[in-house]
C-alpha cells in the first residue's frame, strides 16, 4: 500500500504565522506536521539565522542587507508584527534556537540560501546532535558534493539546475527528467527537491523505478494537493500545513 506525503510546513505555519519564527514552527507541531522547513542566512558576524531574503525589509521592521546586521542587532527587530499584531516581538531565530525548539518533536529541512552558510549550517546540526532529524535542501550538485564532502551523515536532496529546468520550460520533458534524475545518481542523492510545476507523473514513475523520492514545493490549493497525492509524490512542502493534513484524511482506506 502506497504511504501517504509527508506534510512539510513551509517556514513553519507560515499561511497564519510570520514566516521563519519560533512561533511559525511551534505551530506546525502542534498542527502535526511531519516536518518544518526553514531557510538558513548568515548574518555579519556569521550566526546562522532564519531568513529568506537577503535583506530584513520583508519580514521585519529594520531595513537593509542582512549581512549589514550582527547577530545581536538582528535579535532588536520585530519580525512578527508584519503579519499580525498578535505576533509583535517575534525575533529572527538562530538556526540552533530552531533546532533546539524541534528537536525531538519535528523533523527539518533546511534550505540553504547562500553556500557561504554550509560551515556554520552543519555545526549547528552537529552541536544539537540531530544529523538524523534534518534534510538539507536548496543545493544543486556542486554544493550538495561540499555538504557531504564535510558531514557525509547529512541527508542532501537535489534541487532542480537551471540548466534543467530551462529544458522543462521548452518541452523537452524526456530530456528534462532524465537529466535530472541522472544528476542526483551521479552524486548520490536520495531525492529530488521539486516545484510542483514541474512534477508529472512520468518524473515520479522514474524517479521511483530507481529508489530516487519526489519532495515537492509549494502547494496551498487543495486540487493541486490531491493531483500530486495521486502521482504518488513523497512529500509536500505547504504554506498550510492544517489544509494537506485535511485533504490527506480524504485518502484514509
Amino acid at each position: 500500500m502506497r504511504t501517504r506525503p509527508l506534510v512539510i510546513a513551509h517556514r513553519g505555519n507560515s499561511g497564519e504565522a510570520p514566516m521563519n519564527t519560533l512561533a511559525a514552527i511551534e505551530e506546525a507541531i502542534q498542527i502535526g506536521a511531519d516536518m518544518v522547513e526553514v531557510d538558513v542566512n548568515l548574518t555579519a558576524d556569521g550566526v546562522p539565522v532564519l531568513m529568506h531574503d537577503d535583506t530584513v525589509d520583508k519580514t521585519t521592521n529594520g531595513k537593509g542587507p542582512l549581512k549589514s546586521y550582527t547577530f545581536q542587532q538582528l535579535r532588536k527587530l520585530d519580525a512578527g508584527s508584519w503579519k499580525s499584531p498578535r505576533y509583535a516581538g517575534e525575533k529572527v531565530p538562530s538556526l540552533i534556537e530552531a533546532l533546539e525548539l524541534g528537536r525531538g518533536r519535528i523533523g527539518f529541512s533546511l534550505d540553504l540560501k547562500t553556500e557561504e552558510a554550509i560551515p556554520a549550517l552543519i555545526k549547528a546540526v552537529r552541536e544539537m546532535g540531530m544529523e538524523d532529524q534534518v534534510v538539507v535542501t536548496g543545493c544543486y550538485a556542486e554544493a550538495a558534493r561540499r555538504i557531504r564532502e564535510i558531514e557525509p551523515g547529512l541527508t542532501v536532496l537535489l534541487n532542480l539546475h537551471p540548466d534543467l529546468e530551462l529544458r522543462a520550460r521548452s518541452g523537452d520533458l524526456e530530456g528534462f527528467i532524465s537529466g535530472y534524475i541522472a544528476q542526483a545518481r551521479v552524486n548520490g542523492l536520495p531525492a529530488l527537491n521539486v516545484s510542483y510545476k514541474y512534477v508529472t507523473p512520468e518524473l515520479v514513475r522514474h524517479a521511483h523505478m530507481l529508489a530516487l523520492s519526489v519532495w515537492t514545493f509549494t502547494v496551498d490549493d487543495e486540487d493541486l494537493m490531491g493531483e500530486l497525492i495521486e502521482m504518488g509524490v513523497d512529500a509536500i512542502y505547504t504554506d498550510y500545513p492544517r489544509r494537506l493534513i485535511e485533504v490527506l484524511e480524504t485518502y484514509r482506506s
